[in-house]
């Protein structure tokens, strides 16, 4: 009996002395969550007049290449400025925001919780006015020759222009506003006011906003401008690429007395100018 006693003691300090590891839970796969009441201007707001927005977010995050993932539209003349520490966020724009004019922060992936290093993908919207436009433009973008979608294509807007021709546009002028397509290569960019646009697809590889390199793609639309007045809907384009040895015209313009500035794609082998003008 003492020897049964003796071996039921043995076996439970043995038993007791096996040290599992202690579970951390389930890992964290959502996206750091803003404390709404602890973030200003609000989602949404109106009539905002500050130079700050600041998010305050439940748990600790860190950026993650913000001046390429944070887009803002219509676009800025100077970079805002970005920055965290702890669990908040800022943005402080270098320059006098327009008047009543909505105002767009798409965070594609800008912030991260440290642990896991979730991705935050959301819009932030308001205004400085009164109301916030709600007009919408959506379609898709496919490849002109394998017909595939093209995902992280550029969708670019500009205001209808009268002094640059329509094929120099997009190497010029950056976009007032810009979205980007999905893995499908569908898009959707919201919050946009009412007016005349000329709207272009391209591949923006070095992230300049604008159209300018051998192995960027682009498409655009056989009208050249749009009417938006109300939300448009199936805006598709073909992209395609630019023949590379082609020289063309971007930019010509003359200033009084004498300067004339031509603008072209590439270095010509050659170049003649030939004009009429009469001397006196």
């Amino acid at each position: 009996m003492r020897l049964v006693t003796l071996f039921i003691l043995l076996f439970l300090v043995v038993t007791c002395a096996q040290i599992s590891p202690i579970s951390g839970g389930d890992k964290d796969i959502f996206a750091p969550e803003i404390v709404a009441s602890k973030s200003f201007p609000q989602n949404g707001e109106l009539n905002f007049k500050g130079s700050e927005i600041r998010l305050k977010f439940i748990e600790f995050v860190k950026l993650n290449k913000a001046s390429e993932n944070i887009i803002i539209t219509p676009q800025l003349s100077e970079k805002p400025s970005f920055s965290v520490k702890n669990k908040t966020f800022s943005l402080v724009f270098n320059e006098k925001l327009k008047n009543n004019t909505t105002y767009v922060v798409n965070f594609n992936g800008a912030i991260q919780d440290i642990t896991d290093r979730n991705d935050s993908i959301f819009q932030y919207v308001f205004s400085t006015g009164y109301y916030i436009d709600s007009l919408s433009i959506s379609g898709q973008v496919k490849d002109s020759y394998t017909n595939h979608p093209i995902k992280d294509c550029f969708i670019a807007i500009y205001p209808h222009q009268d002094t640059v021709q329509f094929d120099s546009i997009p190497y010029v002028i950056k976009p007032t506003y810009i979205g980007q397509t999905d893995k499908k290569g569908k898009y959707k960019i919201e919050y946009l006011k009412n007016g005349v646009y000329s709207i272009f697809a391209f591949t923006d590889k070095n992230k300049n906003m604008k159209f300018d390199l051998d192995n960027e793609k682009i498409g655009f639309l056989s009208e050249q401008i749009i009417q938006l007045d109300s939300n448009v809907l199936g805006v598709d384009f073909r992209i395609f690429d630019v023949d590379a040895d082609k020289v063309f015209l971007i930019k010509s313009e003359y200033t009084y007395p004498g300067k004339l500035e031509i603008v072209l794609n590439k270095e010509p082998e050659s170049f003649t100018l030939r004009g009429n003008v009469e001397l006196i």
